[in-house]
Parts: C-alpha cells; sequence; structure tokens
C-alpha cells in the first residue's frame, strides 16, 4: 500500500513587508485620522493651535518613518549599500 502523493505546494500569500507598514501606513494614518479628530478643538499650546502643531509635527515624523522603513529594507537590497572596495577606487 503507497502513501498518497504529497499535495502541491500552496501558493504563499503576499503580504506587505512591515517598512511599507511603517512608511506609507503611519505617516498616513497621522494625517488622515487624527487630524479630522483635532480639527474642532479650541486648544492652543504655546499660541499654535493644535491642529497646526500637529501638521508641523508631521513633517519630521514622516520623515522618521521613511528613514526607519528605508533602514528596515535596507537588508533586503545589500547592491544599493556602498561597497568600500568600490569607494576606494574612486
Amino acid at each position: 500500500m503507497s502513501s498518497p502523493p504529497p499535495s502541491p505546494p500552496s501558493e504563499p500569500t503576499r503580504r506587505l513587508p512591515r517598512s511599507l507598514w511603517l512608511g506609507l501606513g503611519v505617516p498616513s494614518f497621522a494625517l488622515l485620522v487624527v487630524m479630522p479628530l483635532l480639527a474642532n478643538t479650541d486648544v492652543y499650546v504655546a499660541g499654535i493651535p493644535l491642529l497646526f502643531l500637529w501638521v508641523f509635527a508631521c513633517f519630521p515624523l514622516t520623515s522618521l518613518c521613511l528613514y526607519l522603513a528605508w533602514r528596515m529594507d535596507q537588508k533586503h537590497y545589500p547592491e544599493d549599500t556602498p561597497n568600500s572596495t568600490e569607494e576606494a577606487s574612486r
């Protein structure tokens, strides 16, 4: 009595990498979800409306998220990292 043939490997599910969620998801959430929640507040911080302060804070937050996403994803693309021997030969 022979064993049944092995089933073919199932197609892997496509998942978005964490770096994509960090680089696009966090800044999008910060602007598209949090901004409407702050739109009708009368809170001021150092004389600046909280909404404006949040929008200005999103600029460095977005840059930080993109940098961290790039650092997380950099190990998947070693050809993009500069090689010390190439730099020395120039």
